[in-house]
């Protein structure tokens, strides 16, 4: 099962974009020329649009427009697709005047395409979110579930409308709904043994009950760590197959080249600023890091700070960051030296983020089940960096961050591992994740 779950109503938005794209496209032709376009003159600009289709579709799902979770909070919705919009703008251009890919170089076609286009797909987005109704289904919670009551209860694009909310002792009033309605039980509760016979019952009267911890993970994409225990880690998580792991090593190995290339070719002009700014060049920060099943290894970045980050939730230390250390921070230029460490095999492109040995055994003792994350390979990006705005700076959001890695580690595959990779993109741009 992959970590990205494209839903219906994700999949409406993205044939309404498509509509939207190639409808805008054949409007910008007709106002141009102030005639309905020829069939040959349209399908002379369909092929190079279509290839601008297909970035534009990758540049949305790059930032998140076709999530589950941005469905439901729409806030920033409008910055978002402005952001997207005059990305997709660029690459246009870049594609049409810069790069001799095509033969059409569509000024004026080009610039009534992309101002139609844009105000066409916002208008979209709002009739979707504000007039049609989302594909849902019914659905009964049973039993005590505060933060899934919260979300479902919301307006929301998640699939599922909560049409009651029963008591353990009220489970046999489900049958008064139809049997297309779906009966969300914690397995993890206390009374869900006292009942299972009530619930069998259920089933073989072609209700569906569903484990709502499944659809926690589904709609969060994050184990719910509060209700885990050692025994979900035994049922749920496996070796990967050989497959996957040689498929995961080779890029891996491709990577850390390719980063190692990109760190030479920038090496002088961070050793010149190092020099300027510091007068000395003490240019690696090196320390020991939890590798997988707990074995340590030493990890190898760009120093950024003047003195060396013990990464303490205090965040004292942290006030030290050069001015160099700023941009190279930024810009993620501090671990392209990680290329030395996906070569040797220590760590992977994609997966948990290596922490110190020290917070490792830290958070050990606080979390129970905290050495499960280390199932994995450590990764220079992975499933929870992108999904928190920056690295965990207590217990509460070090367990949130523990369910992310948990989530991955269910759900590993190259797909999910390709999805990850282009969502840092968003996450790069954004500066997320830097303290």
């Amino acid at each position: 099962m992959n970590g990205f779950r494209f839903g219906n109503n994700a999949f409406f938005l993205l044939l309404g974009d498509g509509v939207i794209f190639f409808s805008s496209l054949w409007i910008a032709l007709a106002v141009r020329h102030f005639a309905i376009p020829q069939s040959t003159f349209y399908a002379e600009h369909l092929y190079p649009f279509s290839v601008l289709f297909i970035v534009w579709i990758l540049i949305f799902f790059i930032a998140g427009l076709y999530d589950e979770e941005l469905l439901t909070i729409k806030r920033s919705l409008a910055d978002i697709l402005f952001i997207t919009q005059a990305t997709g703008a660029g690459v246009a251009v870049g594609l049409f005047y810069l790069v001799p890919f095509f033969d059409l170089t569509p000024k004026t076609n080009l610039a009534l395409f992309l101002v139609i286009f844009s105000v066409a797909v916002w208008g979209w987005r709002r009739y979707f979110f504000h007039t049609l109704r989302p594909i849902t289904k019914d659905v009964i919670l049973i039993g005590n579930q505060p933060e899934l009551t919260k979300t479902l209860s919301r307006k929301n694009f998640y699939g599922f409308t909560v049409i009651k909310k029963l008591s353990w002792d009220k489970l046999l009033s489900v049958r008064e709904y139809p049997t297309s309605t779906l009966v969300l039980v914690d397995y993890k509760d206390p009374s869900f043994q006292e009942y299972t016979s009530v619930i069998h019952a259920l089933v073989f009267d072609n209700y569906q009950v569903i484990d709502s911890n499944k659809i926690y993970e589904r709609l969060f994409g994050c184990v719910n760590t509060q209700t885990m225990s050692h025994e979900w880690f035994i049922k749920r998580i496996s070796q990967p197959n050989r497959l996957f792991t040689f498929t995961k090593r080779v890029i891996d190995m491709y990577a850390g080249l390719i980063l190692l290339v990109i760190l030479g070719f920038l090496i002088p002009f961070i050793m010149l600023w190092m020099l300027l700014e510091e007068k000395k060049l003490d240019l690696l920060f090196i320390h020991e890091r939890a590798g997988q099943y707990g074995k340590p290894f030493t990890m190898y970045k760009l120093r950024s700070m003047h003195v060396k980050d013990c990464s303490s939730w205090d965040g004292d230390n942290h006030t030290q960051i050069t001015k160099l250390g700023h941009v190279i921070r930024a810009l993620r230029i501090d671990e392209l030296p990680q290329g030395i460490n996906l070569l040797k095999g220590d760590i992977s492109l994609v997966g948990p983020r290596a922490i110190l040995q020290s917070e490792q055994e830290e958070m050990e003792d606080l979390i129970d089940v905290y050495k499960l994350r280390l199932f994995a390979k450590p990764g220079i990006t992975g499933w929870a960096q992108i999904k928190q705005k920056h690295a965990p700076m207590n217990t509460e959001e070090a367990r949130k961050r523990l369910g992310y890695d948990l989530y991955y580690l269910e759900h590993q595959s190259i797909l999910f591992d390709i999805v990850i990779m282009l969502r840092t993109i968003k996450t790069i741009l954004l500066k997320a994740g830097i303290r």
